[in-house]
């Protein structure tokens, strides 16, 4: 099932820049640390910096 953790890393990252530009900074840091904790179980790494 690695396939699913890909898209859920992907939909993850996406979701957490979608959130910044629209000025929801904290919650793109929730959604990227939900992604990257999702992802790192199944050996796809993904890493959400948010700056303002």
């Amino acid at each position: 099932m690695p396939w699913f953790t890909a898209c859920v890393g992907l939909l993850a990252v996406v979701a957490a820049v979608v959130l910044a530009l629209s000025g929801h900074g904290e919650v793109a840091v929730a959604v990227g640390a939900v992604g990257v904790a999702v992802a790192g179980t199944g050996g796809l790494r993904v890493t959400v910096n948010v700056r303002r």
